[in-house]
Order: C-alpha cells, then sequence, then structure tokens
C-alpha cells in the first residue's frame, strides 16, 4: 500500500484488534487508533524481537541439543520462523489401533495443515556414492522422510475424524488437503565448498513429494531475510516522510 503497511510485523492478537476497530467493534468512547504510531512501535518491537531470537537460534545450533530440547523449543518458537504460521495443533490423540501422529503439527495462513518433524542440527544430511560421484540421504534423513509420509498418510485417512476432534475440543478450524510434511535438520554449510553435494541436495529435495528438507541454518537465514525486508520497508517510509515534508516547506524567494 501507499503507507508501506507490512502485516507480518503485526500479531495475530494486533491483527484482530485492528480488524475489530476498522469494522466499528470498538469499545465505545475509545479514543481512535493512531495506526502511523502503532505500525512504528509494533514494527520495532518485532525487530528487536526478530534480532534477539536469529542470535539466539545460532547460538543454540553450535550448542549440540538433542532432539527432545528442540522439540521443546520450537514448540514455542515455530510461529516467529516461518511468517505463514498462525497456529501450533496439539498432538492429534484419535484413538486408532496401529496409527501414528505426528506431535508437531501447525495450521499455516491461509487454513491448510502442516506436520513438522524435528532432527538434531548436527545430523547428517547426505552420503556420497563414491563409485558414481553422486550424493544420497543419509539413513537418518531418509528414516524421517518415511515417518513424515506415513504421518500425512494416517493424517489424510482420518482428516474428517481430526477436523471435528480439534474443532470441538480447542476451537480450531483448519481443512486437510495435501498436508506438507517439513524436516527440519542439518546444516546447509555442511555443503560449504562442495558444490556438486550441495547441488544434490537441492534435486532430493525438489524430488520429494509433499516433504521438504529445511536445515537449521536455511531457517535462521529466513529470519535475517524478514529482518533486512522490515528494515528496508522502514527506510523507505522514512525517505517519503521526508520527502513530503520537504516539498511541503516554504520556498525561499530569491532576491
Amino acid at each position: 500500500t501507499d503507507s508501506g503497511f507490512d502485516p507480518r510485523v503485526l500479531t495475530q492478537a494486533d491483527r484482530a484488534a485492528m480488524t475489530k476497530l476498522i469494522t466499528g467493534q470498538s469499545i465505545a468512547g475509545a479514543q481512535a487508533l493512531d495506526v502511523s504510531a502503532a505500525y512504528e512501535t509494533s514494527r520495532d518491537v518485532q525487530l528487536l524481537y526478530l534480532k534477539r531470537l536469529v542470535a539466539e537460534v545460532d547460538a543454540e545450533i553450535a550448542a549440540g541439543h538433542d532432539e527432545s530440547w528442540w522439540q521443546t523449543y520450537f514448540s514455542k518458537n515455530i510461529l516467529y520462523f516461518q511468517s505463514n504460521y498462525i497456529r501450533r495443533l496439539p498432538k492429534m490423540n484419535i484413538v486408532v489401533a496401529g496409527t501414528q501422529f505426528p506431535d508437531f503439527a501447525v495450521v499455516t495462513s491461509d487454513g491448510y495443515l502442516d506436520i513438522i518433524e524435528i532432527k538434531k542440527p548436527g545430523t547428517v544430511l547426505l552420503r556420497e556414492d563414491t563409485s558414481r560421484h553422486n550424493f544420497y540421504w543419509s539413513m537418518d534423513i531418509a528414516k524421517a522422510i518415511s515417518q513424515v509420509e506415513n504421518y500425512i498418510d494416517n493424517i489424510v485417512k482420518m482428516a474428517d475424524a481430526i477436523c471435528v476432534k480439534l474443532h470441538n475440543e480447542q476451537g480450531i478450524d483448519f481443512k486437510i488437503i495435501k498436508p506438507r510434511g517439513i524436516i527440519i535438520a542439518g546444516k546447509a554449510s555442511d555443503f560449504a565448498g562442495n558444490s556438486k553435494q550441495a547441488d544434490d541436495f537441492r534435486r532430493l529435495n525438489e524430488g520429494l513429494k509433499n516433504v521438504r528438507i529445511l536445515p537449521y541454518d536455511e531457517l535462521s537465514q529466513g529470519l535475517k531475510n524478514t529482518i533486512v525486508s522490515i528494515e528496508q520497508l522502514s527506510q523507505a517510509n522514512q525517505d517519503k516522510t521526508k520527502g513530503k515534508l520537504a516539498s511541503k516547506s516554504p520556498k525561499k524567494s530569491s532576491s
């Protein structure tokens, strides 16, 4: 928009409150909202938090935590790492003999379901076939892919029961149509200096159906890109404001 408004810097509560205000549902007698000031404050808070989160996750990646630690960490912070995630779901405890469901799932901004599988940053992503000079998925990643594919199959089969259960018990509404599986594991920096390995990782990743391997450092880089985007937008707005003020200032008459 002309104002440069970026909804990514607003929380869900912010958006809900602004929606109520705009649609006339605000509390009677409440003062009018200064949208510009509210946006700038929210942006500054968001930038502060994102910068702290980037520094934190980069330090934790190097700390060598186990999978359970990372599962707890992401259960608290996953919504900040992906701007299109709006809610983390509780475990889908649908009682069906022999059926497994993931511990970690999220609802996307367009109302669909993603499955998250957490592995360690130190997980090896690829192994090398030295006889053919190609790379293939490591055993840990191959097992994770198989597990997530099984989760997706089970969820699709039980889609109606899952949606009804979470609607009735949690008031959560979403759709289950071709859920995506995201496996957070390893580091892309392990491919540094080996373009063949990096290229094979991309080929293998793109060849997966409904599953994606997301290295930890790519997750961190996504946060850094968001910070840069917000800062650039902020600077552009400031430059635009200065330009408008300069154009409105009275011109000195020449003597």
